[in-house]
């Protein structure tokens, strides 16, 4: 149980400051988590070690709240030039029952995928935006991992994948202004 509960922490943890997309920390925090849970140590424990990473934590990320309800957290990171975004819904599976089983899952569907009427303003004039996020999220993780291969082989990225990678970054742009502006 201590082993499920400290994954558990580490990937809230790791969710709310934004450092799960380094393959390097999180094998890291990955082995803490299961250092911690065979050693018998709560990870809830207040010691000195988790309070310093929790106040270190809260000092570098700042929280506001947008106009449409919205709870934002952001944290720079100077040591890695890259955006990292990490949505997180209150609900989920956890918390249905039996009567309602199965919305959780529904409603991710919808929130991604969207409708003619659910979850756009207009949809004739969204629906380009919409069709190039679902490619884009597709080859998000293929272009990172080819990123990280190149990085390790200390090779230089083509203008072809210099290209995708900004055409990814306007797209990321349109999208967040999409949401801020809704």
């Amino acid at each position: 149980m201590c082993f499920i509960l400290g994954i558990l922490k580490l990937f809230i943890v790791c969710f709310k400051v934004q450092i799960f997309h380094h393959k390097k920390s999180s094998k890291v925090l990955i082995i803490l988590g299961i250092y911690l849970c065979i050693s018998n140590v709560s990870v809830y424990a207040d010691t000195a070690i988790f309070s310093g990473l929790k106040k270190s934590l809260e000092e570098k990320t700042r929280t506001f709240q947008m106009e449409n309800g919205l709870n934002v957290l952001m944290m720079k990171r100077e040591d890695s030039p890259t955006i990292a975004v990490y949505t997180k819904f209150l609900v989920g599976s956890a918390d249905e029952t039996p009567e309602i089983a199965g919305t959780a899952h529904l409603l991710e569907h919808m929130l991604f995928k969207g409708t003619k009427n659910i979850g756009t303003t207009n949809y004739e004039k969204e629906k380009p935006y919409l069709e190039q996020i679902a490619v884009w999220g597709k080859r998000l993780d293929t272009l990172r991992l080819k990123e990280l291969e190149m990085k390790e082989k200390g090779e230089e990225p083509s203008d072809e994948f210099k290209n995708q990678i900004e055409t990814l970054k306007k797209g990321f742009i349109l999208f967040w202004n999409y949401i801020v502006n809704s």
